[in-house]
């Protein structure tokens, strides 16, 4: 009788982005989203110096809500950009020992 060998792939913090480095994709979605909000300004005529960074912050997370594929065009990112990875593990590996002094302390 053969016996069936089941491959165990390692786990990867890329299965799951959002819960393994959620602020590194976050602030890569909002650094997208407020480009986008400052060149629509600046082809509007707007001087960028003189709009308050709230209102452009307000703007920005608007667009963010209105194009949720700034955040899957981040965690691709983030995959494919050696510096950005090395930031996903750092925060990965901090969240992963904060959720286990959390444990210990239950």
């Amino acid at each position: 009788m053969a016996e069936s060998k089941i491959l165990v792939t390692p786990y990867s913090i890329h299965d799951a982005p959002l819960a393994n480095y959620p602020h590194l994709i976050w602030m890569l979605a909002r650094s997208s989203a407020r480009k986008v909000v400052e060149q629509r300004m600046r082809d509007e005529g707007q001087r960028l110096s003189l709009v308050p960074i709230r209102i452009i912050n307000e703007e920005a997370d608007e667009y963010l809500k209105s194009h949720p594929e700034l955040v899957q065009l981040a965690i691709a990112t983030v995959r494919n950009v050696a510096g950005f990875r090395t930031l996903a593990e750092k925060e990965a590996r901090d969240r992963a020992r904060k959720r286990k002094r959390e444990m210990k302390r239950r």
